[in-house]
């Protein structure tokens, strides 16, 4: 989720590069948002409750991916709801139930693409699929930890402690929390936006000159916990 438009407004101090440039790193990842980008190759069967793993599909493949290239992938889930974010996530919820509506409409007037774009914005990650990739991973033995609340904030930990080299995330909420090197926006085949903390003071469209660290995060966070509809 994040700050709505705040990682276009980065995009002078970012970098395209591949994974294979963490070689021989440890990579924190958010786990939902590889579920959540698995969830888009089979929205329809995910959002009407269809037996499918295939959102499973996309975490393997880049598992895969990170094991070619010697990169030592460690998982973060979310943990329990964020209460500050009561009213927020309620919010989310209420909006995936009316794209679910207007989905099931769509499709019963025959437009099965407009559809799939419909439930695309309907779908959300259950409790079911996480514990499936829970299992994957002890079986490959893979590292994964179970955050408190939110996954974005026990990767700033994991990064600020230097636990993990760079963190992959959606989220542009790792900014303010304090990750050192994030990559937003990874492809299927590794490519990914690369932005640093250190370098948000170079940043062309918004100006972090003369900012000290806590006035990032206070600012950025502060626009997060805002709610606007």
């Amino acid at each position: 989720m994040g700050v709505q438009g705040l990682l276009p407004m980065l995009k002078s101090v970012m970098d395209q590069v591949h994974v294979a440039k963490y070689k021989g790193k440890r990579v924190g990842i958010d786990a939902s948002g590889w579920l959540y980008k698995g969830c888009y190759s089979c929205a329809m069967d995910v959002v009407l409750g269809r037996d499918t793993d295939a959102y499973l599909n996309f975490c393997l493949q880049q598992i895969k991916l990170f094991q070619e290239h010697e990169i030592t992938p460690i998982f973060v889930f979310d943990g329990a709801p964020l209460p500050a974010k009561a009213e927020q996530n309620a919010s989310r919820n209420r909006t995936r139930s009316m794209w679910k509506t207007k989905a099931m409409r769509i499709l019963e007037d025959g437009d099965e693409a407009g559809a799939v774009t419909a439930f695309n914005k309907a779908v959300s990650v259950t409790n079911d699929m996480v514990m499936k990739l829970i299992a994957i991973l002890r079986r490959m033995e893979i590292q994964y930890y179970v955050a408190p609340y939110e996954a974005d904030a026990q990767l700033a930990y994991l990064s600020r402690s230097k636990i993990i080299d760079v963190v992959i995330s959606e989220d542009s909420d790792c900014i303010p929390y304090g990750c050192r090197t994030v990559l937003f926006k990874i492809t299927a085949d590794g490519w990914a936006s690369e932005l640093k903390r250190r370098s948000l003071g170079a940043n062309e469209d918004l100006s972090f000159v003369g900012w000290t660290e806590e006035m990032v995060s206070a600012i950025v966070a502060s626009a997060e916990h805002h709610r606007s509809d």
